[in-house]
């Protein structure tokens, strides 16, 4: 409960719109929730007690400080997200690993009100064991025997969530329409203890012939590509900058933000193929690495690179692109091994993996994830004047990152006027680009090649609702090259774009043929009809750009792409499409054959 009004109290912003009823209504449908947790985790301490018979406090600590540290870490993240922890979350807890003090550095208030009410539960608890302690266990007493048969019932009845027919599970949580006021309903023990050992993938089959389904996916569509004018006479050079946390709502593109914090990507949008209805593949930085990289989106609880098809065969971009003759890399400033990227980018035919192992200068260091953006963006372009052409490399900033830090050399970003603190920092990468693009234009590679941005995911939604499942995910993405000033007109940059839909389009701009790739992804360059499908644990999202299927629970509600509080009529043609997505992603990976 404690942890619950912390949770209110933190993210008080998304809740101050509630009705107090409800607030009270969240806490109240919480309790059988809490009761879950409360009860699995003393089940531990009972058979304790039977085998040992004394020293209680030994299981019931080793259980509840990390049960209770993983709750207060999730009480921040799940706004990036879009959800409370899972068991398949807990890999990633390990990037956190010696950066806890700088993580929690602006989260001080909080995380000591945590500690204070985790030390006085902790203090209760341990007088309430101690106590108990004193008189050792044993089952010669007939009323020691009631006693641990009517503990047992109760934690049996607690451990299902009360005596309905069925145990609860997430699904229960859905008493409101609002999504953050059932993330309140929920806690993250609860999350944990429901998602072990679950499957990360079931394999569904909706189509009496395979090829229905894929028909009715993107890369079903066969059309030819329109490219621009280009007489190039050498092999082009490719880089990607991959920013991290860039929401569309931050930039120039979000109309209703009337001041955009990224003047110079907006700037160099205006002068490239940008489109205005591009989606993020994924809520992690982990699910974007592989859908830009490999082509492959997050349709699942865990990502693709640490779920156990991670040995599937893929195609990454290093690999075709490396069997053309590039020089391929990969650069992010974080520790060696961050979200397992050095291995992922190996499997994908990435040769050079460089991370802040690497990096000449440690002084440069944020000193909780890695290498400021300026410094290490500088050291890029360095590097690719140093390259032989042709050559692939792809960068990930991560200044943008929780907790935000900036070195204090660029105070001037400190009095940047927003109300969440992750602006500034995204005005602060803003410009590093545009310092990046006047060192490069001046080196000799620049003019030969092209340049694909798009940020990793989404950061928290500031200027959107929190249940605005769209904007979750609407990100910028924009191919530029110096030579082209003006892409084709037919190119439709209102259609829904994708991450997963950049190695295809780059097959498509350097002209290599007969490249697999994903089924759900096809080339930018290729007109035609397009859908965006997007997963959370219980929900799956489908749009056409216009009318969005929202599938929660087998629950289907349609709604408006611009406008997700008006409800407009039901599109069997969505619901279709959505099938078929399910079973060509899921078939393609059980079968390991996601690519065609």
């Amino acid at each position: 409960m404690s942890l619950r009004v912390e949770f209110l109290g933190w993210n008080f912003r998304l809740f101050a719109h509630e009705n107090l009823s409800d607030l009270v209504k969240a806490f109240w449908v919480g309790i059988p929730f809490d009761m879950v947790s409360i009860s699995w985790t003393l089940l531990p301490v009972v058979l304790w007690g039977w085998l040992i018979g004394r020293f209680y406090w030994i299981p019931f600590f080793l259980i509840q400080i990390p049960l209770w540290l993983v709750n207060v870490i999730d009480v921040e993240m799940w706004k990036f997200w879009g959800r409370r922890m899972t068991y398949s979350s807990l890999d990633i807890l390990k990037e956190g690993q010696n950066k806890t003090a700088g993580i929690i550095s602006g989260y001080v208030i909080w995380m000591i009100l945590a500690a204070l009410l985790g030390g006085l539960f902790w203090y209760w608890s341990y007088r309430v064991i101690k106590k108990e302690s004193r008189r050792p266990f044993t089952w010669k007493s007939k009323m020691a025997v009631i006693e641990q048969v009517v503990i047992v019932i109760l934690l049996v009845i607690g451990s299902r969530g009360g005596l309905q027919k069925k145990p609860l599970t997430p699904v229960n949580a859905d008493a409101f329409e609002r999504a953050q006021m059932n993330q309140l309903s929920l806690n993250t023990s609860f999350m944990l203890l429901k998602t072990v050992g679950k499957n990360t993938l079931p394999r569904v089959k909706y189509f009496p012939q395979h090829d229905e389904a894929l028909k009715l996916v993107n890369g079903g569509i066969n059309s030819q590509p329109i490219l621009p004018q280009m007489n190039f006479t050498q092999k082009q050079n490719v880089v990607i900058l991959i920013l991290e946390s860039f929401s569309w709502e931050y930039t120039g593109l979000n109309p209703e933000n009337h001041h955009s914090y990224t003047p110079f990507l907006d700037s160099l949008m205006k002068r490239s193929l940008t489109f205005t209805r591009a989606m993020a593949s994924g809520r992690r930085s982990i699910e974007g690495v592989a859908a830009i990289m490999s082509g492959i989106p997050a349709l699942m609880e865990e990502p693709f690179i640490t779920s156990e098809f991670s040995t599937n065969q893929f195609v990454g971009l290093g690999e075709v692109l490396d069997n053309q003759g590039y020089d391929t890399s990969f650069y992010h400033g974080a520790d060696n091994g961050t979200m397992h990227f050095d291995a992922f980018t190996a499997k994908a035919g990435i040769r050079h993996y460089f991370g802040k192992n690497e990096y000449p200068r440690p002084e440069d260091s944020d000193g909780v994830w890695g290498i400021y953006d300026r410094p290490y963006l500088k050291y890029f372009a360095d590097q690719l004047t140093q390259k032989k052409q042709p050559f692939f490399s792809a960068l990930f900033t991560l200044s943008s990152h929780q907790p935000y830090k900036l070195p204090p050399s660029e105070a001037q970003y400190d009095h940047i006027k927003g109300p969440h603190k992750i602006l500034r920092s995204i005005s602060y990468t803003d410009s590093v680009l545009a310092d990046f693009f006047k060192y490069a234009e001046k080196q000799p590679w620049y003019s030969n090649t092209l340049f694909i941005i798009s940020a990793d995911h989404t950061g928290p939604q500031v200027f959107t609702d929190f249940d605005d499942y769209i904007k979750a995910y609407r990100i910028p993405i924009l191919f530029f090259h110096p030579q082209i000033p003006k892409w084709p007109e037919q190119i439709d940059r209102q259609e829904l774009v994708q991450q997963i839909d950049i190695p295809a389009s780059l097959y498509d701009f350097l002209k290599i043929p007969n490249v697999k790739t994903v089924a759900l992804s096809r080339s930018v360059f290729r007109p035609g009809p397009r859908t965006f499908t997007a997963f959370i644990p219980g929900l799956y999202l489908q749009t056409d750009g216009k009318t969005v299927l929202i599938e929660q629970h087998n629950k289907q509600t349609f709604v408006d792409f611009d406008n997700y509080k008006k409800e407009v009529p039901a599109d069997p043609q969505l619901e279709k499409s959505l099938k078929a997505v399910k079973e060509v992603f899921s078939e393609g990976l059980w079968d390991n054959a996601l690519y065609f």
